[in-house]
């Protein structure tokens, strides 16, 4: 195997190893945007909620393909996700607050993964240009490869 097969073989693996890690990155931006519609969703169910505690439909799911009717409620407390395991019961002004600070976590969370991407696809488009560049160069007769290393 000649030194120009090792490394268009070296080439085509760190692009396919490229391809990879930007198919995982697409998939984790997907799921924090997910994440942060439902957390925008979640802060308008609680202003709703504390605008009126009588006569509410509250969702029971994310996209509100249930719902639950609510004919007076105290809408003092919200239980709010605090961490993994734990919800705080909190006013709804503290609630939004609270859901306010992790949707800016998860929208920095999503710059960053939006940069990184940006930076992996500068980085195989330009050793996809320099895979190209050896397949042309391969492809030209002798005399021409001759010609240009002039």
């Amino acid at each position: 195997m000649s030194e120009q097969d090792n490394r268009l073989g070296e080439l085509y693996q760190s692009i396919q190893y490229l391809d990879q890690l930007i198919t995982q990155l697409q998939t984790n931006l997907e799921a924090i945007s997910r994440e942060i519609l439902i957390i925008k969703q979640s802060k308008d169910s609680i202003d709703a909620i504390a605008k009126n505690s009588e006569n509410v439909l509250i969702p029971i799911d994310a996209k509100s393909y249930s719902l639950v009717k609510a004919e007076k409620l105290d809408n003092s407390k919200i239980l709010v996700r605090v961490s993994s395991k734990h919800y705080a019961p909190l006013s709804p002004s503290e609630a939004i607050t609270v859901l306010d600070e992790e949707e800016k976590r998860l929208l920095k969370a999503s710059d960053e993964i939006k940069q990184k991407i940006s930076e992996l696809v500068a980085e195989r488009n330009r050793l996809q240009s320099n895979l190209s560049g050896i397949l042309q160069q391969s492809q030209q007769t002798p005399a021409a490869q001759e010609a240009t290393k002039i």
